[in-house]
This record gives C-alpha cells, sequence and structure tokens, in this order.
C-alpha cells in the first residue's frame, strides 16, 4: 500500500487514519507495555517517507473494534470533514475480526456521506473511488490493479 500512496499521492495530501490502537499486536511479553507506541511512532516515520502531512489516530481497541452505529458516524464524519477525493481501506478476510469489522461500517459510510442525510455529521460529499487493498489474503478478481514497480527499488525507498 506504500508504493501506491506514492504513486497516487500527486496532490501530496493524503490523510491516514488508523483506527485501532494495535495493542494486541505483540509478539513477545516484553512487547505488551510498549507496542502502542511504538505502532505509533513507526507510522508517524513512515508518514515522512510516504509525504504523508495528517495522521488521525482513533484508538479503537484492537480486538474489540465493533461494526455499531456510532463507529459508522464516525466514518461519515471524517469523510465529510476530511472531503476526500479518494478513499483506500483493508480488504476484509473473514478470520481477521478488526478488518471484518471495519469493512462493512466503512463501505456502507463511503456511499451514505453523498446521500442528502445525517446532516448533523456534515455536508454530504460523494467521493468516486474507492479502493479496498489486500492485508493478508489475495483478491480473487480485483477490478484495478496498481503496478508498483521493481520490487528492489521498493525495498531501497524504505
Amino acid at each position: 500500500m506504500g508504493r501506491t500512496i506514492l504513486i497516487h499521492n500527486d496532490l501530496d495530501d493524503f490523510i491516514i487514519v488508523t483506527i485501532c490502537k494495535g495493542e494486541t499486536g505483540y509478539s513477545t511479553t516484553q512487547e505488551n507495555e510498549t507496542i502502542v507506541k511504538r505502532r505509533n511512532n513507526e507510522s508517524l516515520e513512515t508518514n515522512k517517507t510516504l509525504r504523508i502531512k495528517k495522521h488521525i489516530f482513533l484508538n479503537n481497541p484492537c480486538q474489540d473494534l465493533q461494526n455499531s452505529l456510532k463507529n459508522y458516524y464516525i466514518v461519515i464524519k471524517y469523510i465529510r470533514k476530511c472531503r476526500p477525493i479518494q478513499i483506500y481501506i483493508h480488504k476484509s478476510p473473514i478470520k481477521h475480526r478488526v478488518y471484518l469489522n471495519f469493512y462493512d461500517p466503512m463501505t456502507e459510510a463511503w456511499w451514505n456521506a453523498g446521500e442528502n442525510t445525517l446532516p448533523d455529521l456534515g455536508k454530504s460529499i460523494h467521493v468516486p473511488e474507492l479502493y479496498i487493498f489486500e492485508v493478508t489474503d489475495l483478491f480473487e478478481f480485483p477490478s484495478y490493479i496498481v503496478d508498483i514497480g521493481d520490487i528492489s527499488t521498493k525495498i531501497n525507498d524504505f
């Protein structure tokens, strides 16, 4: 996804929204207390390479993210506030609860943000492009593929 951001970041105005804290992504018990800070710092450092000017951390609990009305409204509000021309989200693999519980409200909010409803969440906006990217499972039938170039170039960029 990083290379795709570099390719599509012509306007130099990508906003990254991290939904969860990532507190359950530690590999050793020693990392338990430091993993959230480490992941946030790694994200902010990566933002420099990707020319990301704004990163929003919503700090939801990682394994307890819910497909809820509250989260659905939060997404609509951010879409209407940030007014993007493209949105990128994780594919929903059936084996990862965070992506699974966020994919449905995210795609529904993308559609509903353009409807003339819920004016208290901001002025409606139709975002014409929604990109869904792979996380752990390959797409069976992708509708659009971004050529990220030679992998050695990708590694050297980071």
